[in-house]
C-alpha cells in the first residue's frame, strides 16, 4: 500500500486504486510514516489528505507534527470558527507541501477554489484519500411524498389569492406532475421501453427564490417541493413505480475529475458495491479474501427485526412496558460486568421521538447508571464513560470509543431506492443505464453491510493484538441476514449468533402453551361441546402468564375450530 503511494505520487501509477485494508491496522500510521519520510527525504512529491470530518483531520494533522513534519510545511482548511477545540485553519497553502481538506469542502460545492489544492502553481502529485470515495452526488424524490406535498399545497392555495406565490408554487409544480405523469404512463404502457430524460417546467432565479419563501411549515412535508425547486433545471429521469413506489431522480459528479492519482484507504471496499460501479476505481486485490486480521473473538448477535426508522420509531412510541426492544437491551446490559462498556448506535431525532433519549430512560428505569464510568485500557488511572452514544451515520474515522467491547445496533438505515437508484447512476456518471431491481437490492445491502463493519469498529475489536481483533459483542437490530453475511465476510473467525430475544422465548412459550390446549382438545370424548378454562388449566398445568395464555388459547381455538364463550371455551 504504501509502495502505491510512491508509484501515484511519481507518476509510475495513475488512476484511482482502491485499498481493502481492515480497520485498526494501521492506514492513519502510514499515511503519516510515508509523509514524514518524504519531507525527511527531501523528496518533490505534494500530497493531498482527505478525511471525512474536522476532527479527524485535526488529529492527522497533530500526528504529522508529532512525526516531526514542520508545521510551515503542512496546511489544513476546515470551517470551524475560531477559537474551537480544533487546530485553526491555515493560510499560504500552495506553498505548504501537505494539505490537509474534509471531503466536503473537497467535493462541488465546498466553497473551495480550484486554485486552493495547488501545490506552487501545480495539482497535487497524489491523493490520500480516507474511506469510501463515492463520485456523485444524488437527490431523488418519491412520486408519493411528491404527490403528497403537491396535493397539500394545491389545497391551502385554494383557499388564498390566485396571484400569490403559493398559488403560483402550486401551478408551476401541477405542470410539472403533468410532465412526470406523462413518462410514468409511458413506462407503464411499454415494459422494454427506453427511459427517457425528462426536462420540467423552468424557474427563474427570482421565480424559485420566491417558492422557497412561500413553503410554509409543514416543512417535512412540503421538503419534496423544495427538492423539486432545486433540481428543475437538471436533466432528470424516473425510477419505475415498481421500485419502491418509484421517484424522479438525477446526480452531479462532486469529486473534481481533475484528482487522478488516489490512493483510497477504504476498509469496506470489497464488499460495497456502490465502489464496484465506478470505472475509475480499481480495487487492489492484494487485500481480497487475505487474513490479514483474525476476529476469533468477535461475535455478531443478530435479532432478525426490521430495524428502520419507521420500526424503531413505532418500538419506542409505546408505553415502557410494552417497550420490547428496551427490555431486551436492558436485560443485556445487567448481565454485563460493571468495568465492559457499551457503544450504542440509533437513529437521529426526526420528529416527537427521541429513540436514543427513550432508551436512556429506559435503562434508568431498569436501575442502570448511565453516568458509570470504567478505567481507560491505556491508563487505569484514566476513566472513561462506560456508556457512549452515536447516531447512525457516525459510524467512520473514530476511535474514541475503543475502550467499549459491547455494541448495540439498535436499527439500522436503509437506503431508499430512489436514493440508491441515484447514487448507482452517479457511480456510473451515465443517468439512463439501467437500474434493475435486484442491482438496486445489492447496492442496498452492501451499504448497510458496510455501516455495520465501519460501526463495530469503533469499539475494542478495532485494536489487534496478535493478529487477533480484541474481544467484541455486536447485537445488529435487522431483518435482513444478508447485510450481517457480507460485514462478516471482511472479518476472518467472526461468529454470527441468533440474538436470543425474550420475544423469542415467550413466542415459544405460547406455542408451547397452545400445543398443550391444542391436544387437550384433541382429546375430548367425541361429541363434546363445551370445557371450563380451569379444566383445560388443571389438566396440563399451563404455568404461563395471563397475556401468554390468552394468546395461547386463541391461537389453540383457531386452530381447533373452538371459541371462547366467558370461562368456558364450545365448539365453534
Amino acid at each position: 500500500m504504501i509502495g502505491g503511494f510512491t508509484r501515484l505520487a511519481s507518476g509510475e501509477l495513475s488512476g484511482r486504486h482502491a485499498y481493502g485494508l481492515p480497520c485498526g491496522c494501521g492506514k492513519t500510521v502510514a499515511v503519516r510514516a510515508w509523509c514524514g519520510t518524504l519531507i525527511r527525504a527531501g523528496l518533490p512529491y505534494s500530497v493531498m489528505i482527505t478525511a471525512s470530518r474536522i476532527d479527524e483531520l485535526d488529529d492527522i494533522y497533530r500526528q504529522l507534527i508529532a512525526e516531526g513534519v514542520p508545521p510551515d510545511a503542512v496546511g489544513l482548511i476546515h470551517s470551524e470558527p475560531a477559537g474551537h477545540r480544533f487546530t485553526p485553519p491555515t493560510t499560504d497553502n500552495q506553498r505548504r507541501q501537505i494539505l490537509i481538506v474534509t471531503h466536503m469542502r473537497l467535493k462541488k460545492g465546498g466553497g473551495l477554489d480550484h486554485d486552493e489544492l495547488l501545490y506552487r502553481g501545480r495539482s497535487r502529485d497524489v491523493v490520500l484519500w480516507d474511506e469510501a470515495c463515492i463520485i456523485s452526488s444524488s437527490r431523488g424524490i418519491g412520486f408519493e411524498s411528491l404527490a403528497g406535498a403537491i396535493g397539500w399545497v394545491e389545497n391551502v392555495a385554494a383557499a388564498g389569492e390566485p396571484d400569490a406565490p403559493l398559488a403560483r408554487l402550486a401551478r408551476w409544480a401541477t405542470r410539472c406532475w403533468s410532465v412526470i405523469q406523462r413518462e410514468r404512463r409511458a413506462q407503464r404502457d411499454d415494459p422494454r421501453r427506453k427511459p427517457e430524460l425528462l426536462s420540467l417546467p423552468a424557474l427563474t432565479e427570482r421565480q424559485a427564490a420566491e417558492f422557497r419563501v412561500a413553503l410554509l411549515p409543514p416543512r417535512d412535508l412540503l421538503d419534496p417541493l423544495e427538492v423539486l425547486i432545486e433540481i428543475h433545471a437538471e436533466q432528470l429521469r424516473l425510477l419505475g413505480t415498481g421500485q419502491g413506489g418509484g421517484g424522479v431522480l438525477t446526480y452531479t459528479i462532486s469529486v473534481p475529475p481533475t484528482l487522478r492519482h488516489v490512493a483510497i484507504l477504504d476498509a469496506s471496499a470489497p464488499i460495497r458495491e456502490l465502489v464496484k460501479e465506478d470505472p475509475t476505481i480499481a480495487v487492489d486485490p492484494w487485500f481480497a479474501g487475505r487474513a490479514i486480521k483474525r476476529y476469533s473473538r468477535v461475535t455478531i448477535r443478530h435479532w432478525r427485526m426490521s430495524g428502520g426508522r419507521q420500526r424503531m420509531e413505532a418500538a419506542f412510541g409505546g408505553r415502557r412496558e410494552d417497550r420490547v426492544v428496551s427490555k431486551e437491551i436492558a436485560a443485556r446490559v445487567l448481565a454485563l460486568g460493571p468495568d465492559e462498556a457499551v457503544l450504542f448506535f440509533t437513529h437521529k431525532k426526526r420528529g416527537k421521538i427521541d429513540m436514543a433519549e427513550v432508551l436512556k430512560g429506559d435503562l434508568r428505569a431498569a436501575g442502570i447508571d448511565l453516568d458509570a464510568t470504567v478505567p481507560d485500557p491505556a491508563d487505569p488511572e484514566k476513566r472513561l464513560p462506560r456508556f457512549c452514544w452515536l447516531t447512525h451515520g457516525r459510524e467512520t474515522a473514530s476511535n474514541r470509543y475503543k475502550h467499549c467491547s459491547h455494541v448495540f445496533f439498535v436499527g439500522t438505515t436503509h437506503l431508499p431506492d430512489v436514493a440508491a437508484a441515484g447514487q448507482l447512476v452517479g457511480q456510473r456518471d451515465d443517468l439512463l443505464s439501467p437500474l434493475p431491481h435486484s442491482r438496486i437490492a445489492d447496492i442496498q445491502a452492501s451499504e448497510k453491510a458496510n455501516n455495520i463493519y465501519q460501526g463495530l469498529h469503533r469499539a475494542a475489536c478495532r485494536d489487534t493484538v496478535d493478529g487477533e481483533a480484541k474481544a467484541t459483542t455486536v447485537h445488529v437490530i435487522l431483518w435482513d441476514a444478508k447485510p450481517v453475511a457480507l460485514a462478516a465476510s471482511l472479518m476472518p473467525g467472526c461468529r454470527i449468533e441468533p440474538w436470543r430475544t425474550e420475544a423469542e422465548a415467550e413466542e415459544t412459550r405460547t406455542e408451547a402453551a397452545a400445543e398443550a390446549i391444542l391436544a387437550f382438545l384433541g382429546g375430548l370424548p367425541e361429541g363434546t361441546g363445551k370445557v371450563s378454562i380451569k379444566a383445560v388449566k388443571a389438566a396440563y398445568g399451563v404455568a404461563v402468564g395471563h397475556k401468554i395464555w390468552c394468546i395461547a388459547r386463541d391461537r389453540a381455538c383457531s386452530r381447533a375450530g373452538w371459541k371462547v364463550a366467558g370461562r368456558s371455551l364450545i365448539r365453534g
